[in-house]
């Protein structure tokens, strides 16, 4: 034996031995990935053909979909082509069976990961191998990714059947996962504990739990509750179960201030992770338990036993015994993020101390995949999760128990006894007209469901209380809506900013609605006559966002719209009662987005946009109900602009672009971010470079909204060194190159641009 083929026998023994010692499967499948390139080398030589036989069998014994759930698309695709190579060298009779069954796994799960993030061009690549006709596609890229993929698929269904098949499947599965509830189960997001690595991997697992009140006396026992985990009794001392019993602990508060159970309750839990051999650590189910709990002992109780938790919804985050949500890890919290992203989830749910920095994690993902919109809820509180709707819902339960369940209630809740069959009846006629006979009935509305003509208003209950139709066809899903009190009488209206597919007349038109579906307000959201191009209602505009917010103690609406040639972003702020206080036009874009706008006693409305003129990101801040006007600058070579109405804006600011974007041959930089560090501090972060590498540039801002200092991101550091390695930029000294930014940013003074630097110089 040769001395190359002796140290391949160590290596591929070494291999083995590596591979046992792991617990988690997908990680031997790492291992047999890691070392394809050294089996590679040897595969057509006939002396190494048992080698090769036995890493085949190994590899292709691997792939199976609980291997595969939590492998990243760049680690299956990966697999996916030594699969190709191992079907190369191995001849047709070799475990062909298993080779075509396995090849068959990678693709399909390849094809959902890219359908959950809306790139149906990779989905239809891997089906087909030849690129797709950009007119197939559309303008997915503007549709929530399930939404998407119904249009794709129905695309697709007369010319492409084959592909229809493949992601219809994938769409049906997807869609039962979004709209199953549980009371027994819940995804919860860890990070697995790997000593011989010091990468972190997300892990996206079932939490499965029974709880029930204990039938042991009270003081029998050292510990009042009970947990189980795996058939195994845990402490409170355990490293990872232990924080369930703060979870329950939090359960029996709030079911105590709620009237609904007492601090002496004891409980038997019984909790596993379902298809996982890892070992986790940390406070990652404290949460998600503590849910399980409540929604499990809200199934015994008449009036309750309709509520589950949501199957889209992810948790991660412990959880203190007064029902405190606890921040979770900073340094598990990006590969949970990314885990999360990844995924069929919706909603993430985690401590609102978390959001900042859970935003920093999700941005750049959203940058690359526009189409998948994974929505972070941030919560202090469990009872604030417990009344978030998109978290726990209603389902109704069998009509029988329902009724009679409902009857008991009925009759012991009238004045005078009634009979068990009268009730039944009263309970029947409420079921099927609960408007007038249920007198529990909730005609507050909590949700908006968007037709294709109109929308439907239904209660916290899921009930329908009232639907509008606008006659228009192909009314877009992404159209914007808020509920909320805007009158403080308890009752909840309805703000919506219709966006249709065709041109409709009441395209880009606010319409608020009272609880009962009576209109209060019918606005345009644009604003004719102030800025060229504006002067009249042909002009083909783009509804934005609609929000609900409060300022100095009184409330607003605040509306945009944007339009091309020249872009422009309108912006309206209404009063609780519909009258415009207020109206901007900004030369670029803007939005009222939550990660681009914020509204603060201190600083009035602030939008993050791009001034296109100048070619930067931009910042302005507003004041509430007396804005109006239009951004700098005021001298256009394609416009006449001497005409417009000056805008009276508090502050308007400008960051021009780093050498870095400039070097990548973008045309300006965006925003991504701002947010309050203190109620004088502000911050926001720019996107200098997109694509896989994010380069962000933090700049802080005071009171006055001067730039205090300028931070640099890794990942801008990062490209920006690779930029000089490639001799496209001079190397810099840190700190000087942030002053240098520092000083280039630029104010609206007076009527002219005023660098950072000049005001440096002139104080």
């Amino acid at each position: 034996m040769s001395p190359g083929a002796v140290q391949f026998a160590k290596d591929f023994a070494r291999l083995k031995s590596e591979s046992a010692a792991q617990s988690v499967a997908d990680s031997q499948l790492l291992r047999l990935i890691a070392f394809w390139p050294q089996m590679q080398s040897v595969a057509a030589k006939e002396s190494y053909r048992t080698y090769l036989d036995e890493y085949c069998l190994v590899f292709l014994r691997l792939i199976n979909e609980q291997v595969l759930f939590d492998l990243t698309i760049d680690e299956l695709t990966e697999a996916r082509a030594i699969h190709g190579r191992l079907k190369e060298h191995l001849t047709t009779d070799q475990t062909n069976e298993r080779l075509e069954q396995s090849g068959r796994l990678l693709t399909y799960r390849l094809i959902t990961m890219h359908c959950y993030l809306g790139d149906f061009k990779k989905a239809w690549e891997l089906v087909r191998g030849d690129p797709i006709d950009p007119d197939i596609l559309g303008e997915l890229q503007d549709l929530d990714a399930f939404d998407a993929l119904d249009l794709f698929i129905d695309r697709l269904h007369d010319k492409h059947p084959d592909i229809a098949e493949i992601l219809t499947e994938v769409r049906d599965r997807w869609g039962a996962e979004r709209s199953c509830v549980n009371n027994d189960r819940a995804w919860c997001l860890f990070v697995e504990q790997n000593q011989s690595t010091s990468d972190n991997r997300g892990r996206l697992r079932q939490l499965r739990g029974t709880v029930e009140s204990s039938k042991r006396k009270s003081g029998t026992d050292n510990i009042a509750d009970t947990v189980t985990f795996d058939n195994q009794i845990k402490t409170p001392d355990d490293k990872f179960i232990g924080v369930v019993y703060h979870s329950l602990a939090a359960v029996k508060e709030l079911r105590a201030r709620t009237r609904a159970g007492n601090h002496h309750a004891q409980y038997d839990a019984r909790f596993s992770i379902a298809d996982s051999k890892q070992t986790f650590t940390g406070d990652s189910i404290g949460l998600a338990a503590a849910l399980i709990t409540y929604t499990q002992l809200l199934k015994l109780e008449i009036m309750r036993q309709e509520r589950f938790i949501a199957g889209e919804v992810g948790f991660t985050g412990g959880i203190d015994e007064q029902g405190t949500l606890l921040p979770v890890n900073q340094d598990t919290l990006p590969a949970k993020i990314h885990r999360a992203f990844f995924s069929p989830l919706k909603y993430l749910v985690l401590a609102e101390e978390c959001l900042p920095d859970a935003g920093i994690y999700l941005e750049p993902l959203a940058q690359q995949y526009p189409c998948r919109n994974l929505i972070l809820i941030g919560h202090r509180r469990f009872a604030d999760v417990i009344e978030n709707h998109n978290i726990v819902r209603s389902e109704k339960v069998c009509l029988g128990a329902f009724l009679t369940r409902k009857a008991v209630k009925y009759s012991r809740a009238a004045k005078i006894q009634i009979p068990l069959l009268a009730a039944l009846l009263w309970v029947f006629l409420a079921i099927l007209f609960p408007k007038i006979f249920d007198p529990w009935f909730d005609h507050n509305p909590a949700y908006v469901q968007v037709s294709n003509t109109g929308f439907t208003v239904a209660n916290a209950d899921s009930v329908s209380l009232w639907d509008i139709d606008y006659g228009c066809s192909n009314l877009r899903p992404e159209t914007q809506w808020r509920i909320g009190d805007l009158d403080g009488d308890g009752k909840n209206e309805i703000a919506i900013l219709p966006r249709f597919e065709d041109i409709c007349t009441d395209n880009v038109r606010l319409f608020v609605y009272d609880h009962q579906g009576r209109l209060k307000v019918s606005q345009s959201s644009t604003i004719y006559g102030k800025y060229p191009g504006d002067s009249t209602d042909e002009q083909i505009y783009s509804p934005g966002v609609v929000n609900f917010t409060d300022v100095n103690g009184s409330t607003y609406i605040v509306t945009t719209a944007t339009a091309s040639y020249p872009s422009r972003t309108h912006i309206r702020i209404l009063n609780s009662e519909g009258a415009e206080v207020g109206w901007y036009i900004n030369a670029g874009g803007a939005s009222a987005k939550e990660n681009v706008w914020l509204a603060s006693d201190v600083f009035g409305f602030v939008f993050a946009g791009v001034n296109n003129k100048e070619g930067a990101t931009c910042l302005f801040a507003l004041t509430p109900d007396s804005s109006y006007g239009v951004s700098p600058p005021y001298q256009s070579e394609n416009y006449d602009l001497s005409w417009v109405t000056k805008g009276n804006q508090k502050y308007y600011i400008l960051f021009p672009s780093t050498d870095v974007c400039k070097s990548l041959q973008r045309l300006y930089n965006t925003p991504w971010m701002i947010r309050l560090e203190s109620d004088s501090v502000l911050c926001i972060e720019t996107f200098e470079s997109m694509g896989k590498d994010q380069a962000e540039v933090i700049y802080r801002l005071g009171a006055n909204l001067r730039v205090m200092d300028v931070k640099l991101t890794d990942n801008f550091c990062q490209v920006r060194n690779f930029l000089v390695a490639d001799g496209k930029l001079e190397p810099v000294e840190w700190q000087q190159y942030t002053d240098t930014l520092r000083d280039s940013v630029k104010y609206w003074i007076n009527g002219a641009w005023i660098s950072e630097a000049m005001l440096r110089e002139s104080s």
